[in-house]
């Protein structure tokens, strides 16, 4: 049946509708399950000796069937949690103790998980962590603060302990946060304040209050990559609840236009955090902070309050975004506590489903399958009698089938619902697609999207996650980019920066494939003898030296210095090009010449006899013993050794006719290289 239709928007109407009536049951603890159904306990309104204690629900939104899971003969369903397909929750019928139980959600096996007994044994939380979960358990009197760890393979292990003196904790703060997790925690040297574990250990954030003066911190959400907290602040100070946001790395007051303190109830809406908070002149009402401008009033919903304690004003006390929309069980002095909705601009009653000041107290908001379901009581409540019992409720919102502009297109379906010659607008630039040039928002204009075959409603025509105008190949998914502009997508080509590297051999080597000049030094890779040395190019002579760092670049035996000074090349190790070295060329620049038979040396004179057979050596001016003459034909053969003793004239017999080169090599050290040429 549905009880209330609403139009709350151009397009938009709210559906409220009753789903379930727990009759003679008050449901409790109602949360959502990582399977997508919601999850429920409750309990009798007057308990009945043949009756359970408990009942665990589960309710399919898709289908919109409730069923019985268990019925348990003991108060349990306390901190219900949702893990792997299992529920989790408490048995509090025992006063000297806590049990933790596990009931399989296909089974509907329950099973006793842990018993928690002095000195730890109350629990704070569950929590999902890193897959796996953890629920925290504190002492009533002198004990231990404990954060243990399950997994459903192994038993649950203690992964911290603290030895405390504590009489209550903080329930379910508990949230996740730049990978960690974050929940309020006691230590005699910092009483309670804001602690971190990252899977390995327990750290303090911030000792807020210095010492053991404790900020206990209350409710924890994470919005726009911000860790919110509310703090208990000192108690002679003008606000005792303040809300403070933690960045990861410090933490750091909320700024205020205005006095108001006591936060509470988080959401987000379009980058905007909303709450409820109280505040000196206006009473308690809706506030807003968009992380520029400081904390402030939405608007003063009941301006005549004075009063923050007062019964006046609109503080959420629970609250959700849905649909664009918060939805939040507002509490005013002339509706009681009934579901109220803001819209980005103005807060409204949704239904005061019990009229007068009595409230229905909707609570525990979940959205599930494009619904909202909450909990509320929809019966009168006389004077002294318990609060009714609450029973599940759905709203829905769904098109209105309006068309105010009357071009054709509903104003659901309408981007321009008010402009009659527009109703599309696919890039959301603010211009209709019947006056935008680029209707996809591109950078390519619609014309020559046309022209080039691209399609001009897509951004990305061949829907491979690269838009158009940075597409090498707009209308082919398998490419998006050309390195090298030969033509071929680089997921095709095998040489994607074009340098005649291939792109196996770029990573073999070290080098980028896709930058021809790795180093960039200036040489592509295809002829850099050092790719990835942006002081190094070259090396003439092979010697893994390049030429910058290398004083002899040709390998010649003869230095680069030497060679500028002699007029040589020191980048070609012949530089006349007559086949013999600079190192042994008599000649290095004259290519038709390259020994001097008559040369006098400082050292000695040689010459050809008459028959050129053989070479005559004048040693007068070299103070030797003995002489060890080596010969080798023109490609390194060796041909002979012959040792003479002190003379002023050898005769050497040249055993090879054409170019025989000689290595002399003296007692004293002293080397000389002889070219000479027998006919």
């Amino acid at each position: 049946m549905f009880l209330l239709l609403t139009q709350i928007s151009v397009g938009q109407t709210e559906h409220i509708e009753k789903i379930y009536d727990f009759d003679g049951q008050r449901p409790r603890r109602m949360i959502k399950g990582e399977d997508g159904n919601i999850y429920l306990y409750s309990n009798p309104v007057a308990h009945k000796p043949e009756e359970p204690f408990t009942k665990i629900w589960k309710f399919n939104p898709e289908t919109e069937e409730i069923t019985l899971l268990k019925e348990l003969d003991f108060i349990g369903g306390n901190f219900l949690h949702y893990y792997k397909n299992k529920l989790y929750f408490t048995n509090l019928s025992i006063r000297s103790k806590s049990e933790i139980w596990e009931l399989d959600i296909a089974s509907k096996t329950l099973s006793k998980l842990k018993e928690l007994e002095s000195p730890s044994r109350k629990l704070a939380f569950f929590h999902t962590y890193n897959n796996d979960l953890y629920f925290y358990t504190y002492p009533r009197s002198d004990g231990y603060l404990r954060l243990w760890k399950y997994n459903q393979a192994n038993p649950p292990t203690v992964v911290y302990e603290n030895l405390i003196n504590l009489t209550s904790a903080s329930f379910n703060i508990v949230a996740t946060y730049s990978g960690k997790m974050y929940f309020p925690s006691t230590t005699t040297a910092t009483g309670t304040e804001l602690f971190s574990y990252d899977g390995t250990s327990v750290e303090l954030v911030d000792d807020f209050r210095p010492g053991n003066v404790s900020s206990n911190p209350g409710e924890l959400f994470v919005h726009n990559d911000l860790l919110f907290i509310r703090i208990d602040k000192p108690a002679n100070t003008d606000n005792p609840l303040d809300l403070l946001y933690y960045d990861g790395t410090d933490l750091n007051e909320v700024p205020k236009a205005i006095n108001s303190f006591a936060p509470s109830a988080f959401t987000s809406l379009n980058g905007t955090l909303y709450f409820g908070a109280k505040n000196v002149e206006a009473g308690r009402e809706f506030h807003s902070y968009d992380g520029t401008n400081p904390m402030d009033i939405v608007n003063d919903f009941v301006p005549n309050s004075d009063d923050p304690l007062a019964p006046d004003g609109i503080i959420p006390l629970e609250i959700v975004t849905f649909k664009n929309t918060i939805y939040f069980n507002g509490q005013v002095n002339t509706t009681g506590s009934e579901l109220y909705r803001f819209d980005g601009a103005n807060i409204s009653i949704v239904q005061d489903l019990i009229p007068g000041v009595q409230s229905s107290f909707p609570e525990q908001f979940i959205i599930s399958e494009e619904s909202l379901y909450y909990l509320v009581s929809d019966d009168i409540w006389p004077i002294g009698e318990p609060r009714p019992t609450p029973n599940l409720y759905k709203l829905t919102t769904s098109p209105s089938n309006l068309d105010t502009d009357g071009d054709g297109t509903n104003d659901d379906d309408d981007a321009f619902p008010l402009d009659s010659s527009e109703d599309t607008d696919t890039d959301g630039d603010g211009i209709g697609n019947n006056a935008d040039t680029d209707d996809d928002g591109d950078s390519i204009s619609d014309a020559d999207e046309v022209a080039n075959g691209t399609d001009s409603l897509s951004p990305d025509t061949d829907r491979d996650g690269t838009n158009d105008d940075d597409d090498a190949f707009p209308l082919d998914s398998n490419e998006d980019t050309d390195t090298d502009g030969d033509g071929i997508g680089n997921n095709a080509d095998t040489d994607d920066d074009g340098d005649s590297v291939s792109d196996a051999d770029e990573v073999a080597n070290g080098t980028d494939s896709l930058n021809p000049d790795t180093d960039g030094d200036g040489t592509n890779d295809d002829i850099d003898a050092f790719p990835l040395d942006s002081n190094e190019d070259t090396d003439t002579d092979g010697d893994g030296i390049g030429n910058n760092a290398d004083t002899d670049d040709d390998g010649d035996s003869v230095s680069d210095a030497d060679e500028v000074a002699n007029g040589t090349d020191s980048l070609s190790p012949d530089t006349d090009g007559d086949g013999t070295n600079d190192d042994i060329d008599a000649f290095p620049l004259d290519s038709n010449e390259d020994t001097d038979l008559d040369e006098k040396s400082d050292k000695f004179v040689y010459y050809p006899n008459p028959t050129r057979e053989k070479l005559i050596l004048v040693l007068d001016e070299i103070d030797f013993i003995t002489l060890d003459v080596s010969v080798f034909s023109e490609n390194g053969k060796f041909l002979g050794r012959r040792f003479f003793q002190k003379s002023t004239k050898i005769t050497i017999d040249l055993p090879k006719k054409g170019i025989n080169l000689l290595l002399l090599k003296f007692d004293n050290g002293y080397e000389k290289h002889i070219k000479a040429i027998r006919y």
